[in-house]
């Protein structure tokens, strides 16, 4: 039976339908490969934003970074400087009680020179050299050695220093 073509032309109905089967499960077999090109298309650029995200955020940690490190070397230089302060602060504290003491061996020397002159001057006045009507000009020599007026001497008084001990718990 023919229709026009020649028996050469035609094909057999099992052939026709092996064929006709093959190209269905070819469509179907492209369908799905092109669906599954535009899921992985989707994919790449759904990891491409990513990507540009992660990069984003990579730079903002970057940035935290350099502020970091920049804020941790003012700590540190704050730190040295108060270290530089508390060393020099101990320092002058020493100082001063080397000065202190020197301070504390002038008044000690000084009380007892002056205790010294008192009890020369005691001594002096005992033995009549300073009596009424002897008396010398006030800051007078005597054998080499300054001797105060009897009327300027009258309220001296012996020097003691008790609180040698208060003194020496100012000085530590």
């Amino acid at each position: 039976t023919s229709t026009g073509g020649s028996d050469a032309d035609s094909v057999p109905g099992e052939v026709h339908e092996a064929l006709k089967s093959a190209m269905e499960k070819l469509q179907l077999r492209f369908m799905d490969l092109m669906r599954e090109k535009a899921e992985l298309k989707e994919r790449v650029e759904e990891l491409e934003h990513h990507c540009i995200q992660l990069s984003g955020e990579t730079d903002t940690i970057g940035e935290y970074i350099a502020l970091y490190q920049n804020q941790r070397a003012i700590l540190k230089q704050r730190h040295r400087e108060k270290e530089d302060y508390i060393n020099r602060l101990a320092q002058d504290k020493e100082d001063m009680k080397m000065k202190l003491l020197e301070l504390h061996e002038l008044v000690m020397r000084l009380v007892g020179e002056r205790n010294d002159w008192y009890t020369k001057f005691m001594m002096a006045s005992q033995a009549g050299e300073l009596q009424p009507g002897h008396e010398r000009e006030a800051g007078t020599q005597v054998d080499g050695v300054f001797e105060p007026n009897a009327s300027k001497v009258a309220d001296l008084r012996e020097v003691s220093l008790a609180d040698e001990a208060e003194l020496d718990a100012v000085a530590t």
